[in-house]
């Protein structure tokens, strides 16, 4: 059985929430009818009814957010190298907190005015108390939390056989391209529902909104053309760039000789970016989709960028030959 590097009692906060939310929805459903109203305007008046089962979409939402809770917060602390405080372990306590608020002054609204009197507006109070209850506790947890390292073996590749090769077809004037591709099973799944989405919704709402179902439909195209396939990196003797998907957008391209320094780097992705991606932190670009270590660029004018690379070394070690 893997060992947990994130303990699972820090989410006590957000499934005492969650607990809480469906024992709740579950006491008041004897006194729901099999009809109720799930829609309304901006005045808070009923316009469309439902069956009373959409709302056990409200726990089914929070069991989502809480695995993936989970599975960041262990991704977080698989990629710690000191501990520091996770900020993303909050979201689910204030997501979680929020529907909790939501559900119950929804189910406040419909039982205390019944159906024909019944108005809704937002619950802010109810949604804020629970979410900020949850996150306060979160937070102690997680100032509670031990550190232990990850202790991941790294195979450090040795790279002179490709190096040379290199240098070789430089200097007899050769034509060679090198590239490398990153495309993790979670954004094919991430491709693959997001698309599933937009094409259902398209197909539901084509009869009452053509044009909007017609955008959606375009939508899950597009999804589809700048993510299948993954990143793919790739160096030639002049410059090195980054294209996404089927439809090959380049997002990145960087001339070799504007390249002073290049380097293998170990990073962590949640900590120090957010997420996976195309990203950002106030000093570097980066690109990855997936892993912790990357091939890191600076230029000739004091830019970084950070390349996310399965085969860092073997990277690194093509450019290196490359610009000289």
């Amino acid at each position: 059985m893997r060992r947990l590097y994130h303990p699972l009692w820090t989410h006590f906060f957000a499934l005492a929430v969650m607990l809480t939310a469906t024992c709740m929805l579950w006491n008041s459903w004897p006194r729901l009818p099999a009809s109720i109203p799930l829609q309304f305007d901006f005045q808070g008046n009923p316009i469309r009814d439902g069956s009373r089962w959409e709302l056990l979409g409200i726990p089914v939402v929070m069991l989502f957010y809480l695995l993936v809770s989970v599975l960041l917060d262990e991704l977080w602390a698989r990629q710690e190298r000191r501990k520091a405080f996770n900020w993303l372990s909050l979201l689910d306590e204030l997501i979680i907190g929020a529907l909790a608020g939501l559900g119950w002054g929804y189910l406040s609204a419909y039982l205390t005015r019944g159906f024909g009197m019944m108005t809704f507006h937002l619950p802010w109070i109810p949604m804020l108390w629970a979410a900020g209850v949850a996150v306060a506790g979160a937070i102690i947890l997680e100032l509670l939390r031990p550190w232990t390292p990850f202790s991941a073996q790294v195979e450090i590749e040795d790279m002179p056989a490709i190096r040379a090769e290199i240098e070789q077809r430089i200097r007899r004037h050769e034509r060679w391209v090198h590239w490398e591709a990153q495309n993790p099973a979670w954004m094919s799944a991430a491709m693959i529902a997001a698309s599933a989405v937009m094409l259902a919704g398209a197909a539901l709402s084509y009869k009452l909104e053509p044009f909007a179902a017609i955008l959606l439909a375009g939508s899950a195209g597009a999804v589809v053309l700048l993510l299948a396939g993954g990143m793919r990196t790739v160096v030639s003797p002049k410059e090195m760039e980054i294209r996404l998907g089927l439809a090959g957008l380049r997002v990145f391209r960087l001339p070799l000789e504007a390249v002073a320094e290049v380097k293998v780097h170990q990073f962590a992705p949640l900590r120090e970016f957010g997420g996976y991606g195309i990203r950002w932190n106030g000093k570097m670009m980066a690109y990855y989709f997936r892993g912790n270590r990357g091939v890191l660029l600076r230029t000739n004018a004091g830019k970084q960028y950070l390349i996310g690379s399965d085969h860092p070394e073997r990277l690194a070690a093509v450019i290196e030959a490359a610009k000289q």
